[in-house]
């Protein structure tokens, strides 16, 4: 019976290409796709909170939001510091994971510390790196599991959504994956419900792209 991985993503090797003006990063053995510049799905005016809407049958597993995020937040391709994180438990399934800027936010609740805000203006988490003390308790307050520990940091990195411009979404919409796309804030729409773990979504997703009878061999 095949046994999952464990819950740590796999990045292939990058390779860096610098044109006038651009910048692009080639991941080994993905397939070249056309440019693209469309980010946003549907009407959103200036002032609308907006999140990001994953559709991971999509998804290719190719870890550019991985590397876009870690080039915006930390200057260099860290995959491990990214605020979005691909995981790979069955093959064929990739579920890219980060927060689902919850209404209730019980991340912000559970922090003992108050490192933890809601941006007024994207509705994103904010971190305050220096009050934070990496004590896990708002990782178990997340229906998702979502925070995770900076690689050498003493605090917890979440998505803030690059100011209201994620980079993860640009790379993916780029790569003409469109598995993750710009969306405005809908009160129709409850995005707690939709915060699952990794391990739950590749069970969902297994089931609709594998089939039930293989996503039980695969996945037990």
């Amino acid at each position: 019976m095949f046994k999952p991985n464990p819950p740590h993503h796999f990045i292939s090797k990058p390779q860096i290409f610098n044109m006038p003006n651009m910048r692009y990063v080639h991941i080994m053995g993905a397939k070249p796709r056309e440019r693209r510049t469309q980010t946003i799905k549907g009407n959103i005016n200036r002032n609308d909170q907006v999140r990001i809407k994953r559709n991971y049958k999509k998804c290719s597993g190719c870890r550019r939001c991985e590397i876009a995020c870690s080039l915006y937040h930390e200057g260099k391709i860290w995959p491990e510091s990214s605020r979005i994180r691909v995981f790979m438990f069955v093959p064929g399934v990739e579920i890219p994971q980060l927060c689902f800027q919850c209404e209730d936010y019980p991340c912000v609740k559970a922090c003992p510390v108050e490192a933890l805000s809601v941006n007024s203006q994207t509705g994103a988490v904010n971190v305050d790196a220096l009050r934070c003390t990496d004590c896990g308790l708002c990782v178990k307050a997340c229906p998702g599991n979502v925070p995770h520990s900076h690689p050498e940091g003493n605090y917890i990195v979440i998505c803030d959504l690059c100011g209201g411009k994620p980079k993860c979404v640009e790379a993916c919409q780029e790569g003409r994956w469109n598995a993750l796309t710009l969306v405005p804030r809908q009160k129709a729409i409850s995005c707690r419900t939709l915060a699952k773990t990794p391990e739950k979504l590749t069970r969902k997703v297994a089931r609709q792209v594998l089939g039930e009878e293989i996503a039980k061999e695969v996945w037990r």
